[in-house]
């Protein structure tokens, strides 16, 4: 378990303002004329890096209300060694475009990540003896493709990740009755959603492609790619609590709550995935989408009583607490039921769509000899 203080305005406006930038100019090349004999073209290489942070707090009326504020925005766009970007989305074999050498002419591949975070917490002292807390959090981030970049898979078979929404919104209450008791409560709702988008260019009837064996420098994947979809998810969490204290004796009681659920989507491009041998046609994997999964937490709720008494030498403890849990997880399965009547339709399109593939490595073959 963690216990955070997050920081709260006061009587008087303070701030900071913190901030960082590096870019490709202040960096060395380590690349040579060795390196670039064995083959490696181009070098890891930083195109930027910042972080903006500027934080303010104060008075909105003095003694009774006050705000906490601060927004950041930070990335980093890197340049990974040996990985050039497709020369085109909709061919269905992976082309960078070569020149006379062999060597990869299309621009070397960018790998942006970005976030944004914007927070706000207002505290409200509404009585002598009460006292309230709002805060509100708001994310973004996009990550521009792969994850882990790697020369060995193509910007094409790189989703485009964002959180779209992504935040928390929490709300906090305190009041001591007296002197020996305090009451408690508060709610969070966290909501996000982490979705996987087509790179802009790819068509929805591209195909995502794996080579089994690519070529030196080449990836082995290639189209588009088979994590499209969403992961969207909610959770409310919800606690109140009375706490007695005397100078030997303190007792607490109070109940914790949670709601969540979960909703993910997978959407293939095109249905499809192929597997290539050596440029040829090797497996076929068909996928019954748009697949679907919806998970809810009912209730995670919890019950609870706890006390200290504290006697000269001797400190006695104990406690009970109830746990109830209701889950529901519906079964998985896909939206529409089209894809099974198009079935003879669709194996069709795929045979085309394998001979077509055939026949350009046939052409390619044919023009590799006759060079």
């Amino acid at each position: 378990m963690s216990n955070f203080i997050p920081k709260e305005g006061s009587n008087s406006i303070r701030g900071s303002f913190q901030t960082r930038f590096t870019n490709q100019s202040l960096e060395a090349n380590n690349l040579d004329a060795t390196q670039i004999s064995q083959g490696l073209k181009s070098a890891n290489l930083v195109n930027k890096i910042w972080d903006l942070n500027p934080v303010v707090g104060g008075p909105i009326i003095k003694d009774r209300m006050w705000f906490f504020g601060g927004y950041r925005h930070w990335g980093t766009y890197n340049n990974v060694a040996g990985s050039f970007k497709d020369a085109s989305f909709t061919e269905k074999l992976y082309n960078c475009n070569k020149d006379a050498s062999g060597n990869c002419t299309t621009e070397q591949n960018l790998f942006p990540v970005w976030h944004q975070s914007a927070a706000a917490r207002l505290t409200t002292q509404v009585s002598a003896k009460n006292k309230v807390n709002l805060y509100y959090d708001w994310q973004f981030t996009e990550f521009g493709n792969c994850f882990v970049p790697s020369l060995l898979t193509a910007i094409s078979a790189c989703p485009e990740y964002k959180n779209i929404p992504q935040y928390i919104v929490q709300g906090s209450w305190s009041t001591p009755v007296s002197n020996r008791l305090l009451l408690e409560a508060g709610g969070t709702l966290t909501a996000q959603d982490f979705h996987g988008f087509r790179q802009p260019g790819v068509p929805e009837t591209q195909f995502a492609v794996t080579e089994r064996l690519p070529a030196a420098g080449m990836p082995s994947a290639w189209g588009s790619s088979t994590a499209y979809g969403a992961n969207r998810s909610n959770q409310m969490n919800f606690r109140a609590s009375a706490s007695y204290v005397t100078g030997s004796h303190s007792t607490k009681v109070g109940f914790t709550l949670m709601h969540q659920w979960r909703y993910t989507t997978q959407e293939v491009n095109n249905s499809i995935s192929l597997t290539l041998n050596n440029g040829l046609p090797f497996s076929l994997t068909e996928y019954a989408t748009p697949i679907q999964f919806h998970e809810t937490v009912n209730y995670n709720a919890g019950l609870f009583a706890q006390d200290q008494w504290t006697v000269k030498r001797l400190t006695m403890n104990y406690g009970v607490r109830l746990d109830f849990l209701k889950s529901v997880c519906r079964s998985a399965g896909h939206r529409g039921r089209t894809i099974h009547a198009g079935a003879p339709l669709r194996r069709h399109r795929e045979r085309a769509e394998l001979e077509g593939l055939r026949s350009a490595h046939r052409r390619r073959l044919r023009s590799v000899r006759q060079r």
